[in-house]
C-alpha cells in the first residue's frame, strides 16, 4: 500500500483550532502525519490546507503564498486579544466616518511591519506569547515584516464594517484592524474573520469535515504534482531519477535562482531545486521511493 500524501483543501469552521481540525482530517484518512499550511484562530474560519503523510514536508513550500481574508470589524473598543472575544481595555467615543477611514487605507497597503499581539503563537524565550498572556504577563514583541498586496473596504456602518484583505503569510489581521483603528484616534477589534484563500487554494474548493466523511481519499486529497504544477518543471531520465533516490549530486540545465519542481522518470514529484553554479541545490525533498 502507498504512501498517503496529499493535501486536504479543508474548510475550518469557528470555535475548532487548527489543530484540532487537523487531527480529525488526519484519523478520518489513517494518515500516520499530518500539518497545516497557516494556522486560524479558532474565532476564525475559512481555509486551511491539511497535508497528509509526505506532503506534510510541503507546508512551507505551496507555490502561492499569497492568503485572502475577509474581515469584519468594529472602532470604538480596544480589548486584550484584538478581536471581540478578549478582555476589554478601553472604551472611545469617537464616530468614524466612512470618508475618514477610505483615506487612511492606502497607509496599510505595501509592506509594513508590525508587532506579534500576545495572543499568538509566536515564541519569544522559548515560550509562546499566548501562555504568557494567559498568565497575566506581556513582555516587548520585536516588530516583524508582513506585507498587504491590497485592502478594499466590503462594507461600512456606524463604526463597523468589513474588509477583503489580500497578504502574504505572517500577517495578523486583528493587529492590522487595531494598528488601522490607532490611525484614527481609536480603538479597533476583529469580529469576525473568514480566510478564503491560501497556499493557492480557493474556498470554493474546500470541503467541511462532514462532507469528508462520505469521500474517498482519492476525493478529498489534491497530489502536490498539481500543487506544484505552475512552477518550472526538470524531468528526470531514469539516469537521473537513480541518482536522485541515492542522493548522488548531478547537474542539469535548470534556471539559477529560480525554484524548480523535480519529477521522477515515473512523474512523481521529488522535490524543489535551484540551479546553482554546476550542481542542483535542493531546496526540499518530497520523496524518495
Amino acid at each position: 500500500m502507498s504512501e498517503i500524501s496529499g493535501v486536504v483543501p479543508f474548510y475550518k469552521e469557528s470555535g475548532v483550532t487548527s489543530f484540532t481540525a487537523m487531527r480529525k482530517v488526519s484519523r478520518l484518512f489513517g494518515a500516520g502525519k499530518a500539518g497545516h499550511a497557516g494556522t486560524l484562530d479558532p474565532l476564525a474560519e475559512g481555509v486551511l490546507p491539511i497535508l497528509l503523510g509526505g506532503a506534510t514536508k510541503a507546508a512551507d513550500f505551496l507555490p502561492d503564498n499569497t492568503k485572502e481574508y475577509a474581515a469584519d470589524f468594529m472602532f470604538g473598543i480596544e480589548t486584550d486579544t484584538e478581536d471581540i472575544t478578549g478582555k476589554v481595555l478601553a472604551n472611545y467615543d469617537k464616530l468614524v466616518t466612512e470618508t475618514e477611514l477610505r483615506d487612511v487605507l492606502p497607509r496599510f497597503v505595501g509592506e509594513l511591519t508590525q508587532k506579534p499581539p500576545m495572543y499568538s503563537a509566536v515564541k519569544v524565550g522559548g515560550k509562546k506569547l499566548y501562555e504568557l498572556a494567559r498568565q497575566g504577563k506581556e513582555i516587548e514583541r520585536e516588530p516583524r515584516s508582513f506585507t498587504v498586496y491590497s485592502l478594499n473596504l466590503l462594507s461600512y456602518d456606524s463604526n463597523a464594517g468589513k474588509l477583503l484583505v489580500s497578504c502574504a503569510k505572517g500577517t495578523y489581521i486583528r493587529t492590522l484592524i487595531a494598528d488601522i483603528a490607532k490611525a484614527l484616534g481609536t480603538g479597533g477589534v476583529m469580529t469576525a474573520l473568514v480566510r478564503t484563500k491560501s497556499g493557492g487554494i480557493d474556498a470554493s474548493q474546500c470541503k467541511r469535515l462532514a462532507e469528508l466523511e462520505s469521500l474517498s481519499l482519492e476525493q478529498a486529497v489534491i497530489p502536490l504534482e498539481q500543487m506544484f504544477s505552475g512552477l518550472p518543471r526538470l524531468q528526470l531520465d531514469e539516469r537521473q531519477t537513480y541518482l536522485w533516490r541515492n542522493g548522488v549530486k548531478f547537474s542539469a540545465e535548470v534556471a539559477r535562482d529560480v525554484t524548480t519542481a523535480v519529477f521522477s522518470s515515473e512523474n512523481r514529484l521529488f522535490g524543489l531545486v535551484n540551479g546553482c553554479d554546476e550542481t542542483l541545490r535542493i531546496v526540499q525533498r518530497f520523496n524518495t521511493n
